[in-house]
C-alpha cells in the first residue's frame, strides 16, 4: 500500500478501519432485517442449500460466489444468516484493493480512505447487496482487477499481470455485470493509455477480447450468463426508449460525478495512471446511466455507479494538496454515507415473516394430501423452494396451485386452503371447446 520507507502500519490501520465500517454499514441493515432481503434473497439460500446438500447448483449460474457463501454458512450454521454475512462481508473486502490503488495513484491518505470508503458505503451498492447478492461480491475481484490493471500498466512487473489474469477470471466466474465493467475499464485504459504504458495496457484488453470469444464458445463457464450480455446489446440495438427533456435526478448525478472525474484527470494529468482511470471512470459513469437503455436494464446498470463513485472521491481529494485532504474526505464521505443510510429502507424481504411462516403450513398441508405444488409467482416459489425441494411453476397432474392473495385473479378449482396470505386450489384443467 506504501512505498518503500513510508509507515506501511498506517496504511493497513486506515485501510481496516475503513473495511471495518464499510462491513457493519452494509451489514447493519441485512441484520435486522427478517428473513432474505430482495426479490431474489431466498434464491442463494436455495443454490447454498443445493451446493452443501447435492455438490452443485439447482439453477445455472456463476458459481463463485454461492461457494464462498456455502462456505459461510458452514461456519455458521445458519443459511440465512449466513449468506447474509457472506454478501456484507465479501463486499466489504473491496475496500482493500480499492485503497491500495488510490495510495499509489495519488500518495493521498486522505484520498484512499475517501476513494475505499465510497467504493462500498453507498447508496448503489446497498441497494445492491440487498438483492443482487452475487454482483455486489463481484466488486471485490472487480476492484482487485483495477489495482492489478493500474500497477501493470504503471510498471510491468509480472506478479501484476498474474494478479490481472487471477482477478479478471474471479470476476468472470462472480457476475456478468461486473465482468462487463471490467471488459469497459480494460478496454478505456488502453485506449487513454500512452506510449510504452499503452504497451502494458494492451495485455488487459487482449485478455479481455480473448475471455469473450471464450465465453461464446463454452457459455457453461459462467452458467450461460453471456447470453444476457448479448441479449442486452440486441435490445439496445432495436430499443425506442424515449428520452424525456426533463433529466431525472439520477443523471444529473452522474454527469455530477463525470464532471468530478473529468477535471480531476485533466489536473492530475502529471499522472498518466490515475488521469487516464479517471477519464475512463467519467466515460463509464455516463454509460452506466444513459437514458437510452432500455428500463429493465439500466435499473440494474445504474447500481454498478458505485465504482466510478468512488474513483471520483479519491480523485477530488487527491487533488488537494495541503493538509485540507482529510476535511474534504469527511465532507465527501458524510454526503455519501447519508445516502447510503436514507437506501435502507429497501432492504427487506419480498414477503413478510408471518407469510413464511404460514406458507411452510400450507405446504405441509398439501404435502399430507398428497398432491403436487405448483406456485407460478417466481417470488413466492423462490420461498417456497426453501422449503422443500420438489416445487413446480406449471400445472401438473393431480396438482394444487398457491396463489399469494392480491396477486393476480384465482383461477377455476376447489378451494383447498384459504390462509390470510394464501389461497391454494385443486387445479382443474378448462372445459375443451368445439367439436371433439
Amino acid at each position: 500500500m506504501s512505498k518503500a520507507g513510508e509507515n506501511v502500519a498506517v496504511d493497513v490501520a486506515l485501510a481496516c478501519t475503513a473495511f471495518i465500517t464499510c462491513f457493519f454499514f452494509l451489514y447493519y441493515p441485512m441484520a435486522v432485517c427478517p428473513l432474505l432481503p430482495g426479490i431474489d434473497g431466498p434464491y442463494y439460500a436455495i443454490q447454498v442449500s443445493w451446493l452443501l446438500e447435492k455438490g452443485g447448483l439447482k439453477y445455472m449460474d456463476p458459481p463463485l460466489a454461492f461457494y464462498i457463501m456455502a462456505l459461510i454458512v458452514l461456519l455458521t450454521g445458519n443459511l440465512f444468516e449466513g449468506v447474509k454475512l457472506a454478501a456484507s462481508l465479501v463486499t466489504s473486502l473491496a475496500v482493500f484493493p480499492t485503497y491500495a490503488m488510490m495510495k499509489r495513484l495519488t500518495g493521498s491518505r486522505a484520498a484512499s480512505l475517501a476513494g475505499s470508503i465510497a467504493m462500498v458505503a453507498n447508496p448503489f451498492v446497498v441497494r445492491m447487496v440487498s438483492d443482487f447478492m452475487k454482483n455486489s461480491m463481484g466488486l471485490l475481484w472487480l476492484s482487485t482487477f483495477l489495482y492489478f490493471e493500474t500497477a501493470y500498466i504503471e510498471e510491468g512487473r509480472k506478479q501484476d499481470l498474474i494478479g490481472l489474469l487471477a482477478s479478471f477470471a474471479l470476476t468472470l466466474l462472480t457476475h456478468i455485470l461486473d465482468y462487463g465493467v471490467a471488459l469497459l475499464y480494460a478496454s478505456l485504459l488502453f485506449l487513454f493509455s500512452r506510449g510504452e504504458k499503452r504497451k502494458r495496457a494492451l495485455v488487459g484488453f487482449l485478455v479481455s477480447i480473448a475471455s469473450l470469444a471464450l465465453l461464446v464458445a463454452a457459455p457453461f463457464i459462467v452458467g450461460g450468463d453471456i447470453w444476457k450480455g448479448l441479449a442486452f446489446v440486441e435490445e439496445f440495438i432495436e430499443s425506442e426508449e424515449e428520452v424525456s427533456i426533463f433529466m431525472p435526478n439520477f443523471i444529473v448525478q452522474a454527469i455530477g460525478i463525470a464532471s468530478t472525474l473529468f477535471i480531476a484527470a485533466w489536473l492530475m494529468r502529471d499522472k498518466p495512471a490515475l488521469s487516464a482511470l479517471a477519464f475512463s471512470s467519467g466515460l463509464i459513469v455516463l454509460g452506466l446511466n444513459l437514458p437510452l437503455i432500455p428500463k429493465k436494464w439500466l435499473f440494474r446498470f445504474r447500481l454498478m455507479t458505485g465504482v466510478p463513485l468512488s474513483h471520483a472521491a479519491g480523485s477530488a481529494v487527491g487533488v488537494i494538496r495541503d493538509n485540507k485532504g482529510f476535511v474534504a474526505a469527511v465532507l465527501i464521505l458524510t454526503m455519501v454515507m447519508t445516502m447510503g443510510i436514507q437506501t435502507y429502507r429497501v432492504v427487506r424481504p419480498s414477503m413478510p415473516p408471518e407469510a413464511y411462516t404460514e406458507l411452510k403450513h400450507v405446504l405441509e398441508l398439501l404435502e399430507e394430501k398428497g398432491l403436487t405444488i405448483v406456485i407460478p409467482d417466481t417470488r413466492v416459489r423462490y420461498w417456497a423452494e426453501t422449503l422443500r425441494e420438489d416445487i413446480y411453476r406449471d400445472p401438473q397432474p393431480h396438482s394444487a396451485i398457491i396463489l399469494m392473495k392480491g396477486r393476480g385473479k384465482v383461477p377455476r378449482g376447489a378451494i383447498i386452503y384459504d390462509g390470510k396470505f394464501f389461497v391454494a386450489f385443486i387445479h382443474e384443467a378448462p372445459p375443451r371447446r368445439g367439436p371433439p
